[in-house]
């Protein structure tokens, strides 16, 4: 990252801090995301239709009756249900991931009682699964979505949202480009190149300050490092029981590998 310039990175921070849309996500992050795509697919079904589509697949001509969407139930992000057909079920982590045993226990625990669910992992970092999944030990197969991924299934919902509701519509929009602006971010900072540091040079951290991304930024770069260690060290971390973890302390990033003692890299 020497002699790199950061003007690509400082108009997308101008962008962020300039967005009301941003301003208002800030607070609760993953819960307004969530939130947010809960109403549209709630109140508007061409939402959700275009998001079933994408994600759980093409599975025949719907039953008639409304879309159930819950949010935090049994602490899940999101579950969309339309009758007759498989649940949709979100993990919704936007600039983090879950550890995989947490997604090992919803699949024990939280999703019983839903009929062949869909489980699906929502983040702008990827967790680096092969195949872009993650089979339980009970055979249930979490699938990762980005968030560009998001973007480009619900963008082509705009048109018919305009005629049926013109300021749903516009936040809509602003929504969706809130989601591109991150995903840029996440490209521009967020994975690191295997010739820079792990750690974010000084003078790109003081451009994302302003937006208050600098730890998350970091902690991005580290779960990308971390994913790169768990690929180099597959057969150790099988082998050993090894444990590989990402951990921020007074705003660095930490990834810690653990076996029989605890030791960080």
């Amino acid at each position: 990252m020497p002699g790199r310039s950061f003007a690509p990175l400082s108009d997308l921070v101008e962008s962020l801090t300039g967005d009301v849309v941003f301003a208002m996500s800030r607070g609760s992050k993953e819960l307004f995301h969530s939130d947010t795509l809960a109403w549209y697919v709630e109140h508007h079904p061409v939402v959700g239709e275009a998001l079933l589509d994408a994600w759980r697949g093409p599975q025949g001509p719907r039953d008639t009756g409304p879309v159930r969407v819950r949010r935090e139930w049994r602490n899940l992000d999101l579950v969309v249900e339309y009758p007759g057909h498989a649940p949709l079920v979100i993990e919704n982590k936007v600039f983090s991931l879950p550890d995989t045993d947490q997604l090992n226990a919803y699949a024990r625990g939280k999703l019983h009682g839903l009929e062949g669910p869909v489980p699906v992992l929502l983040s702008l970092v990827d967790p680096g699964w092969p195949g872009r999944s993650w089979t339980t030990p009970g055979g249930l197969v979490w699938r990762y979505r980005g968030y560009d991924e998001l973007g480009a299934a619900l963008r082509p919902c705009l048109p018919e949202l305009r005629t049926a509701d013109i300021f749903g519509a516009a936040v809509f929009e602003r929504w969706l480009d809130l989601v591109d602006t991150l995903v840029r971010l996440r490209t521009e900072v967020g994975v690191p190149e295997a010739s820079e540091p792990l750690l974010l040079p000084e003078k790109a951290a003081a451009v994302l300050k302003p937006a208050r991304l600098d730890a998350t930024v970091q902690k991005m770069r580290c779960l990308h490092a971390m994913n790169l260690i768990q690929d180099e060290l597959a057969g150790e971390i099988e082998r050993e029981a090894i444990v590989v973890r990402t951990a921020m302390s007074r705003g660095q990033g930490i990834i810690a590998r653990r076996a029989s003692s605890d030791s960080c890299i």
